[in-house]
């Protein structure tokens, strides 16, 4: 989040012609948009969704074991 926060700050600046500083600031003031409820059922029948195929983090593979034992109870 805070690579993204950067980013539209740095944009912001050139474009508006303002400090990066007070860029930032503005961008870290503007109100985040809710998560869509379908991102959240998706995660709920496929908790490794939310995740990268090449993500090894601790995260990551327990959401993919969570998967497979979900997929697992599901099949006939």
């Amino acid at each position: 989040m805070v690579d993204k926060d950067k980013r539209a700050a740095r944009e912001l600046a050139a474009r508006d012609g303002i400090p990066y500083a007070r860029a930032l600031r503005q961008v870290r003031q503007q109100p985040r948009p809710p998560i869509p409820p379908e991102a959240i059922a998706a995660l709920e029948v496929d908790p490794a969704a939310g995740y990268a195929g090449d993500d090894w983090s601790f995260e990551a593979r327990h959401a993919r074991e969570e998967a497979r034992t979900l997929a697992y109870w599901a099949s006939p």
